[in-house]
């Protein structure tokens, strides 16, 4: 049987979905991650263990863990902002 964790948020933000992400991709690292709407402006900040924090807007937040992303049909992709991410 796989594991399928969902993080949803219901609120306006800040509710902790890119740090829950980021500790779920730490305990599945075969796992992947996936944006499936809103686009740039809905940003997930993870903070490193050395204390370094990144905003991922195209990707989901458990890249750090090496998670794959996938952005689906529903995500509106900035180009620009995806080529400053990457």
């Amino acid at each position: 049987m796989k594991n399928i964790k969902i993080v949803i948020g219901s609120n306006f933000g800040d509710e902790g979905k890119g740090l829950i992400t980021d500790y779920f991709a730490n305990q599945y690292p075969n796992g992947i991650v996936v944006r499936f709407n809103g686009g740039v402006q809905a940003s997930h900040t993870v903070i490193t263990p050395n204390s370094i924090r990144h905003m991922f807007s195209h990707f989901g937040s458990g890249t750090l863990s090496g998670l794959p992303t996938h952005l689906s049909e529903f995500f509106i992709a900035n180009p620009i902002i995806f080529k400053k991410e990457y």
